[in-house]
């Protein structure tokens, strides 16, 4: 064996050992998990682009983790041929039927976890790897051990979801970008380039965190220069590039990136081999949806100018409708407070206060502590600066979104920093020569943290004593940091045994009715068509219901001691319980009817206007804050000709809204701009806030 292999040997056991600490733990607390809502959009998508080459299926996301997953799925994997498709529910039916009829639901969760495990563990071996290249072993170890045992962050390892590998490959983009600032040599560069472009190629989040590190790579090489200069260091221009030569590598670097982001859709800018762009909704129409005319007009010159793929920009205009503008969400929950309106500028680090395990904050705080006048090198210095960067560029991101139904994934990104400070902890240890006895100690945040939760049965559902706990953090969120639709699978196993023959179970947990048929589960919607007359809301049977259905919102006029005062619980499961008796609730019945009259509106070729309008008028009586509902009967009544009737809806709409909110804005400025009972000339039906 080489001596510098013989070296690094141990180094290399040790980080093997942490990723499969990472892998075990992460087997252990996802075991009962069924798919999220999103991975079956994500799976029949990675299929169809790796085999086909087509990409019109879920742009929302860049491809790299679908394509991966596609890449490694079996030959035996079913994929029904591609169709049209009209808008993203119309593809939900595609994709869910692909997942779970045309593939065995089991099948196809097995295939997901096993590609997206190598995934996630390849991409924190290579950041773990660039961290000990430019901060040292224990740097990295103390790093990696951080991430492994985390619960959120296991919860994620098998998903075929874009947060995880966004977040690793930033990781990877600032380590790699310390290494490049402390050397300005090609390997490190080529590094931090195909870093920066998986990052791009996994989430469009990535594009304003890659940039922060980018800037705090110009920062350092223009500082490296002015204290050449300052210092008149002897051979400082003869050794290395000018800082216009570095700047200008920089600038390379991010080309490389953009060209890495181009190779994952094939080079191609559109999005089928035949030169079509297929989407479920035409890509000007997308962009138009934008309330921000600056949006608008950007994206508009960047697909004209063909400067990124299409797909990828079609994308990016639903995730600044759906994630910045917010999909008209009006509250948002932290600590059992709604905060109403824009979210608080510290909702994020709220987050991450509630779902991370307290040792690990104070390992990251202890790390920070460590630093007080540590002995660092020059790697270790812009790691701190780069990853520092990282977490201020993705965090400032965060501020300017309204969107966070999505809960912490959306900033697992910001784990990062935290993580690196908790490697600062390990490294300052094994550098105290007189008391290495530190060294394991360094690490006891880190244990402590894995005994705390070595025997959580859902890591998704994880939260800390802050957050309420495990038990009982539903009761301070309500984002998908919460759930995101994993627990069907124990639905179907505690019916099988607890369910009495004849029974009907109402659904109003996640309802995939594709999985239900897949699966042969009993589930039954309230309403299972249009035409539903059942207008008392009366049901008899079990009910599978979020355990936050039994607190009170009087805003909403929802009294859990009023509505379920027949009912009596049977069973728990996670963050869900399930109950016995009777309810007599109009608004269950107007739940599953809006589902019906969004079918009526976007499935069926030629739909009853009037019937919409209709139905959207019952469900307002006894849901008066449904913004989507007054959008489709504001949508209907104008096609009807019934303008007042239509504005009288969308100022309905506008109201539900905070003031400031780019969707309330759209609707008042409809309702301005048909006054006098007439529609203006460029008149288009309004986008339904919860299509995307």
């Amino acid at each position: 064996m080489e001596p510098r292999l013989r070296a690094s040997f141990p180094g290399l056991l040790l980080i093997a050992a942490l990723l499969a600490l990472a892998l075990a733990r992460a087997m252990v607390g996802t075991a009962r998990d069924g798919l999220t809502l999103d991975e079956p959009y994500h799976y029949a998508a990675g299929v169809s682009y790796a085999r086909l080459g087509d990409y019109r299926i879920n742009p929302e996301h860049p491809p790299l983790a679908k394509l991966w997953t596609g890449w490694l799925a079996p030959a035996s994997v079913v994929l029904p041929p591609l169709r049209e498709l009209h808008e993203k529910d119309d593809e939900r039916i595609y994709t869910q039927s692909m997942a779970y009829l045309d593939n065995a639901p089991a099948d196809s969760q097995h295939h997901i976890r096993v590609a997206m495990f190598a995934l996630n563990l390849l991409l924190l071996a290579a950041l773990a790897l660039l961290v000990w290249k430019v901060a040292g072993l224990w740097w990295a170890a103390g790093l990696l051990a951080w991430l492994a045992v985390d619960p959120t962050v296991g919860a994620h390892l098998p998903v075929l979801m874009t947060d995880l590998p966004v977040a690793l490959a930033l990781g990877m983009s600032a380590a790699s970008a310390a290494w490049l600032a402390s050397t300005w040599r090609w390997p490190a560069w080529l590094a931090f380039a195909l870093s920066a472009g998986l990052a791009l190629g996994s989430k469009h989040s990535a594009p304003g965190a890659v940039a922060g590190i980018g800037v705090a790579l110009l920062l350092a090489a223009a500082w490296r220069h002015w204290r050449s200069r300052r210092d008149a260091l002897p051979g400082a221009h003869e050794r290395g590039a000018t800082l216009l030569a570095r700047w200008a590598a920089v600038a390379l670097a991010a080309l490389v990136a953009v060209a890495v982001l181009w190779s994952l859709y094939g080079f191609r800018f559109h999005a089928g081999r035949d030169g079509s762009d297929a989407f479920n909704r035409p890509m000007a129409p997308k962009i138009d949806d934008l309330a921000s005319p600056v949006q608008r007009q950007v994206l508009h010159a960047l697909d004209d100018a063909r400067l990124l793929p299409r797909a990828y920009l079609w994308g990016m205009a639903d995730t600044l409708r759906a994630g910045v503008e917010g999909r008209g969400q009006r509250e948002h929950k932290l600590f059992g407070h709604d905060f109403k309106g824009a979210p608080p500028w510290f909702f994020w680090p709220g987050e991450l206060a509630a779902k991370l395990p307290l040792p690990l904050l104070a390992g990251a705080l202890l790390g920070l502590l460590a630093l007080w006048r540590a002995p660092l090198s020059s790697g270790q210095k812009h790691l701190l600066l780069t990853m520092g960067a990282l977490g201020a560029a993705y965090w400032a991101s965060l501020l300017g979104s309204r969107g966070t139904y999505a809960g912490v994934r959306h900033a697992l990104p910001l784990f990062l920093p935290l993580a690196t400070l908790a490697g600062a902890l390990a490294w300052r240890a094994s550098v105290s020569v007189r008391r290495r006895w530190l060294l394991p100690l360094a690490f006891a945040p880190t244990a402590l943290a894995l005994v705390m939760t070595a025997r959580e049965p859902r890591l998704w559902e994880y939260f800390n004593e802050l957050g309420g706990g495990s038990a009982d953090g539903w009761r301070n969120f309500s984002d998908e940091g919460v759930d995101l639709g994993q627990r069907l699978p124990e639905i179907s196993r505690w019916m099988q045994t607890h369910q009495p023959p004849g029974t009907t179970l109402y659904n109003s947990y996640m309802y995939m009715p594709e999985w239900v048929r897949g699966s042969g589960s009993p589930l039954r919607e309230y309403v299972e068509s249009v035409d539903d007359t059942n207008l008392a809301g009366r049901y008899a049977g079990l009910f599978v219901m979020r355990l936050s259905s039994t607190i009170p919102e009087p805003e909403y006029n929802w009294n859990p001691a009023v509505t379920m005062r027949n009912l009596h619980q049977v069973g728990r499961i996670g963050v869900l319980g399930i109950w016995q008796g009777r309810m007599d609730d109009k608004r269950l019945r107007v739940r599953g009817l809006y589902r019906e009259v969004l079918k009526e509106v976007y499935r069926t070729p030629s739909p009853d206007w009037r019937q919409v309008a209709t139905r959207c008028a019952e469900i307002l009586e006894a849901v008066p804050f449904a913004t989507g509902c007054y959008v489709e009967r504001g949508n209907a009544l104008a096609r009807l000709g019934d303008v007042a009737g239509a504005r009288k809806a969308w100022a309905g709409g506008a109201d539900q809204l905070a003031p400031d909110d780019p969707i309330g804005l759209q609707l008042r400025a409809l309702v301005k701009a048909s006054e006098g009972d007439r529609l203006p000339a460029n008149w288009r039906p309004v986008r339904n806030p919860s299509l995307e």
